[in-house]
């Protein structure tokens, strides 16, 4: 299987999620709700990086991710950058 990075922008109602493959391309793009959040992390196959900004909920999702098996990177907000629209729609680019 074909390993996978997400990037996770958190927020209080809707979560941004995107998927990128391991080339570097992106395979998806979603918004979730919290209890679509928690089932996508339980749709992730084990070994999969989720990157968000780190934050108080942050940490939180970040252990929810570690039970299932997933590999959290949490990162500084200096870090994070939103993308301009018409891209950005509320997620954020994690990695520069």
């Amino acid at each position: 299987m074909e390993s996978i990075t997400a990037g996770v922008d958190l927020a209080k109602l809707v979560f941004a999620v995107c998927e990128v493959n391991a080339k570097g391309s992106v395979c998806g793009r979603r918004e979730l709700k919290r209890e679509g959040f928690h089932a996508w992390i339980l749709a992730q196959p084990e070994g999969t990086i989720v990157a968000m900004e780190a934050c108080s909920s942050a940490h939180y999702w970040g252990r929810q991710c570690q039970v299932h098996g997933l590999i959290t990177k949490l990162m500084a907000a200096q870090f994070v950058k939103p993308l301009p629209p018409p891209l950005g729609k509320g997620i954020c680019a994690l990695w520069r």
